[in-house]
């Protein structure tokens, strides 16, 4: 039997006649020797670490050893259920899942957690960048996976977590309308999808929050929409004030649409309008596809969560604080500030008022620039003649 070890730290050995790594520490002043069943020795050193972290906290090394990958994720997956985090889906077998960790879920099924060690993190990375995944969607299950390894460390089934490197992700998207693209697109759409469009234009409204939006959240004497705790993504309450025409267009809407508890939906909430949305946005130049051979396209251009950012800078830049803007949009951030800081409704209201000012000063200085071009237009033709 050849030993290599480090004094203190334990080591590994092979043992004539066997394959596999041996791995030898010391317990309670008596030398420990068991068999990893690999011949990778990464491997093998990465079993050695997690037992001497187990008999550091005096649990018994064989319930290490059955360990699964489906065991951290289930206790994960429990304490999100405690806090009824939003980002768990039931898929088709009715089995409660981490939208975050489902590729994690595919690649690392089966394994041990004595296995899933930086080498193997880093290979489930390079295999979701073979597919075309982008580094910001690998980063949220890269997250997934650190949160229930953490989550694993504080109730003591393991004694640290494996190091996991995040990936550089590409700038945030900066695109946003302007008024007059507001107004070209707002032509383009199908008439049942432009209050959707206004409401994120206008308010900042996030698409999930329009599709579940309910007649009752509606509130046209006092000219807001009221969001219950548990409909927004903060699952805090929120009150977004309504315009002239919003009203219009919500009103015109329930006199159509008014069986249904859902704004946008025939009893149920709005379904997806991607195929509608990239059409209408090519129609009217704020859009295109690129072609990527065999016939497969893909659509390059203004998103429906651009419209979030439109909205916001609509809100600053008209004069209203950037912390009522933020009630209004549901953004969580500057929490110290906001947590002394009261946004009445009345504030809300007046946060409207002024958005709404700002955009219709806009719209008439873009009426007038047409009026000039059309009358310059005219008197070159005249003069020309």
């Amino acid at each position: 039997m050849s030993k290599k070890r480090t004094r203190g730290q334990g080591g590994l050995v092979k043992k004539k006649g066997s394959p596999f790594w041996y791995a030898v520490w010391t317990l309670n002043g008596q030398e420990v020797c068991r068999s990893t069943k690999t011949t990778v020795k990464q491997v093998a050193e990465a079993k050695l670490r997690v037992w001497l972290g187990k008999s550091e906290l005096g649990q018994p090394i064989a319930e290490l050893s059955k360990l699964k990958f489906e065991d951290l994720r289930d206790a994960y997956i429990l304490a999100a259920q405690a806090k009824a985090r939003k980002s768990l889906y039931t898929n088709a077998k009715g089995e409660t899942r981490f939208t975050s960790l489902k590729h994690a879920d595919e690649y690392f099924k089966g394994w041990h957690v004595s296995q899933i060690r930086p080498d193997a993190i880093r290979q489930f990375v390079l295999q979701r960048q073979a597919v075309g995944a982008k580094n910001g969607t690998i980063n949220r299950s890269l997250a997934a996976l650190k949160a229930m390894f953490r989550l694993a460390v504080k109730e003591e089934k393991l004694s640290s977590v494996p190091y996991i490197e995040m990936l550089r992700e590409a700038d945030p998207r900066k695109g946003f309308l302007t008024v007059a693209q507001y107004e070209q697109l707002l032509k383009a759409l199908p008439k049942k999808l432009r209050p959707v469009l206004a409401l994120g234009f206008y308010r900042g409204l996030r698409l999930g929050e329009i599709r579940k939006l309910r007649w009752d959240n509606l509130d046209f004497q006092g000219g807001v929409i009221r969001l219950a705790p548990g409909e927004t993504k903060s699952g805090k309450g929120r009150v977004i004030p309504l315009n002239k025409e919003l009203v219009t267009m919500l009103k015109k809407l329930r006199s159509e649409n008014g069986h249904s508890i859902f704004v946008f939906g025939n009893g149920r909430p709005l379904g997806s309008f991607k195929k509608t949305w990239y059409s209408s946005c090519v129609k009217c130049g704020l859009g295109s596809f690129e072609e990527l051979g065999d016939g497969d396209r893909k659509y390059v251009g203004t998103l429906f969560h651009d419209l979030r950012r439109s909205a916001i800078m609509n809100m600053t830049q008209g004069g209203i604080d950037p912390t009522v803007a933020k009630a209004i949009s549901g953004h969580e951030t500057d929490s110290v500030f906001k947590r002394y800081n009261i946004v009445t409704e009345e504030r809300l209201l007046d946060a409207g008022v002024k958005a709404d000012a700002f955009i219709q000063a806009q719209r008439k200085a873009l009426t007038s620039a047409n009026h000039k071009r059309s009358r310059k237009l005219r008197v070159n033709c005249e003069s020309s003649g």
